[in-house]
Formats: structure tokens, C-alpha cells, sequence
């Protein structure tokens, strides 16, 4: 489960939203790999930044990571992408009408061995698709790429700017494959020495 993030800043944000309005390559300022030890964890609970598709325009906007729900305490912050495809439950209205991309630095996964982030091999933002309603989000998982399975058996659907885009416009089973996604990993412990970039 993807229950810990790295954030960007509201102005990088705002820069991925003028990227996919505008169909760019997502191409990381210079300082991007330096700013990355600054940069605040999410976890559930937190706000996240969010951008969604509001009538034809790309609107960026910080909701509260989980799914409120009865039948426990916590926030529900993780879609399975194969329930939500199913339909039939919480997933099925937030999937078919209220998709959106959370965009960060990087992803965390826990394993056996520790905590590893994840981030992609460019050094660019990820895009993270998922689901929201009434102020609340959830991020979408998938089964793992090669890269994410020998830490955890789920990882966040990572989404291209091209992905991106088609999953805010509801293209949704074709983006489910993870294989494809150039992700490098790095053991969390060894984020906050600037050696590594």
C-alpha cells in the first residue's frame, strides 16, 4: 500500500498542471533533484495536492488523503484499481466521475527490508492517478512493476503526462499495466544524502 509520499510545492504544481494543459514533456527544473531533501512527507490524513478535469479545464486543489468510512477508524487511502474496475461498491462513482492525478516527488513502499521511495528514472514529478469526492482522496494502486515487487506486492498507478491525461478523460483499464513505467528505487534511508544526485 502507498501510505507515504514526498510533496512538490504548490508553484511545481502549478507547473505540471500548465505541462498537461498544454501537452509537454514534463521536464524537471534544474533545482529539482537538489530540492527533493526539502520537501514535506504525506501521509494519510495529510493534505495532497490534487488536479482534476473541472468542465474542460485542469484545476489543482489540496484535499484530505482518505476515504472517511463507518467501519473503521483510519481513512480508506488506497483504490485497488481491480475493485474500483468491478464495480459495485465505494470505488464505482469516484472511478467513473471524479478522477484525478496527485502529483509528487516520490512514493514510499515498506518492506521486509525496510522502506524504499520510488520516483522516475528522469528525475521528473510523478503522476499519480486517483479518486476523489467531497474533499477526500484516495490514490489508485496497481499489482507492482519489476522494480516495486521485491519491496511490496501494490504500487501506485504511475501515470505518464500523456497517461495522465487520458486517465483524467476516463480512459481508465488501459493504464492499469505497470510494466512500463521507468521507476528507480532508492532506499529511504539514503534520501536525505545529497551524494546520491
Amino acid at each position: 500500500m502507498c501510505g507515504r509520499v514526498k510533496q512538490l510545492s504548490w508553484d511545481e504544481v502549478r507547473g505540471v498542471v500548465e505541462h498537461l494543459e498544454h501537452g509537454g514533456a514534463l521536464a524537471p527544473d534544474p533545482s529539482w533533484q537538489a530540492s527533493l531533501f526539502d520537501r514535506a512527507d504525506a501521509r494519510p490524513k495529510s493534505l495532497l495536492a490534487v488536479v482534476s478535469d473541472e468542465g474542460g479545464a485542469l484545476r489543482a486543489r489540496r484535499m484530505s488523503w482518505g476515504f472517511p468510512v463507518s467501519w473503521q477508524a483510519s481513512p480508506v487511502f488506497n483504490t485497488r484499481i481491480e475493485s474500483a474496475l468491478a464495480g459495485g461498491n465505494m470505488w464505482e462513482l469516484p472511478l467513473r466521475e471524479h478522477r484525478c492525478i496527485v502529483p509528487v516527488a516520490a512514493f514510499f513502499e515498506k518492506g521486509k527490508k525496510g522502506t524504499s521511495s520510488y520516483a522516475f528514472s528522469n528525475d521528473g514529478p510523478l503522476l499519480l492517478g486517483g479518486v476523489f469526492e467531497e474533499g477526500h482522496c484516495s490514490i489508485v494502486t496497481t499489482p507492482p512493476n519489476a522494480v516495486v515487487a521485491p519491496v511490496h506486492d501494490r504500487m501506485p498507478l504511475v501515470l505518464s503526462g500523456d497517461g495522465a491525461q487520458r486517465w483524467l478523460a476516463g480512459d481508465i483499464a488501459s493504464l492499469a499495466e505497470p510494466s512500463r513505467v521507468p521507476l528507480v528505487r532508492v532506499p529511504a534511508s539514503e534520501l536525505s544524502q545529497p551524494s546520491l544526485f
